[in-house]
């Protein structure tokens, strides 16, 4: 027989204790022994009633079961501490029955419940205000999981993925302070790379017109650039003319040096100056002192890509240090408990 049939899906689905899909005479023969083992009598499966009693129920733990389905439901009960010692026995509750809707609604009750074994603990599981705190920057910085109530919390998971993402950051963020050379103008290497970009391709292309004139040998070699220099000076310069963006930087030199103390492109001017007092060169700028700031700055944001993704960045590297540090104590007696 298969073991899907629309009306009695979960019933053979039980029956199909192999889960091959079919059902044969030795399923039931096993689903029978496990009847008789739970019920005192079979004659309970051929009654028209979705109800049993704890006199209906053999096994111990199905009696228990029933007891604690009215215990939940019980408003006068709700508040007993579970290892109060008050908890009904089933000898002390014969006629103690459920039905489905009983149990639907003692599911949904317990549900609700702070601490309801679902393996979510909500703030309101605990009354340790530094806890909930805790527990609830977590929830906030998108770490947290539906309990069985609906309510957001946290679970053993999403307290390994914060452990295990906040540590990847904080190794990732105490890298400068091992290698203090990994940034190159300090705390403001944020905005020195943002000048970078803007005049790296002028000083490149600066560098190379000094190698080529000093491959010239001739002050001859320049007599287009110089042209070109006195094109623009016949005219109305603007700030757009394309004719000023193509000069240099600077006018060339067969020694290779930009000296940032002498005149410098009016476009690129502010920003050079800008950069320079940031990563503290002095006036003479060689070819081999730009590579070895271009060498700084690629170690920079080699390092900046390779920053760990995590949600709670916001938080800052001392409250994420601190939350580790609490959440490790607290991770065992929390989810442990």
């Amino acid at each position: 027989m298969p073991a899907r049939q629309h009306l009695m899906r979960d019933t053979l689905e039980h029956l199909d204790a192999d889960q091959d899909g079919r059902i044969r005479v030795p399923d039931i023969i096993k689903t029978i022994g496990e009847l008789k083992a739970a019920l005192s009598s079979l004659d309970i499966l051929f009654e028209q009633t979705d109800k049993i009693s704890t006199g209906q129920a053999a096994d111990a733990e199905l009696r228990l079961a029933i007891v604690n389905v009215n215990e939940i439901i019980s408003e006068k009960s709700q508040n007993l501490p579970t290892d109060s010692g008050n908890t009904p026995v089933p000898s002390q509750t014969n006629d103690s029955s459920a039905d489905l809707v009983g149990i639907g609604k003692a599911i949904s009750l317990f549900s609700k419940l702070p601490l309801n074994g679902d393996g979510v603990v909500v703030p309101e599981s605990t009354e340790d205000v530094g806890l909930q705190t805790l527990i609830k920057t977590l929830i906030d910085a998108g770490y947290s999981v539906a309990d069985a109530s609906g309510a957001q919390g946290l679970d053993a998971a999403c307290c390994e993925k914060f452990v295990s993402d906040a540590k990847a950051y904080l190794a990732w963020a105490e890298e400068p302070g091992k290698n203090p050379e990994l940034l190159p103008a300090g705390e403001k290497s944020g905005e020195a790379v943002s000048l970078f970009k803007e005049i790296h391709l002028q000083l490149d292309e600066y560098f190379q017109r000094c190698k080529l004139l000093a491959m010239a040998e001739t002050r001859t070699a320049t007599g287009e650039l110089e042209a070109a220099f006195s094109a623009v000076l016949s005219q109305t310069v603007s700030p757009d003319s394309e004719a000023l963006k193509a000069l240099p930087v600077a006018f060339p030199n067969s020694d290779g040096i930009l000296h940032l103390d002498g005149p410098l492109h009016p476009e690129y001017e502010k920003t050079l100056r800008a950069f320079f007092a940031l990563v503290e060169l002095d006036n003479e700028l060689t070819s081999a002192k730009w590579e070895a700031v271009k060498a700084r700055f690629a170690s920079y944001r080699a390092w900046l890509s390779a920053k760990p993704l995590i949600q709670a960045e916001a938080l800052g590297v001392e409250t994420l240090g601190t939350i580790v540090d609490e959440l490790v104590k607290s991770h065992a007696a929390v989810f442990n408990s």
